[in-house]
């Protein structure tokens, strides 16, 4: 919860960036956790940007609930 407090307190492009990196970590671990990997060829720094992507389009599809006008 602390490193997503201190992410959500930087900008939002870094805060996303940060973000997205947490979440690929994440995913990798769950993937390893249940018997899982990448595909071949595949690193965690190539899914950050997949990822990147899907937080900015959840950030404009819920823009009218949380950002100030």
């Amino acid at each position: 919860m602390m490193f997503y407090g201190d992410a959500l307190t930087q900008d939002d492009p870094t805060a996303i960036q940060l973000i997205a990196e947490m979440t690929a970590d994440i995913a990798v671990s769950f993937l390893a956790a249940n018997g899982l990997s990448l595909p071949p060829g595949v690193e965690i720094e190539d899914i950050v940007p997949l990822i990147e992507f899907g937080i900015v389009q959840s950030m404009v599809i819920c823009a009218g609930d949380f950002a100030g006008k």
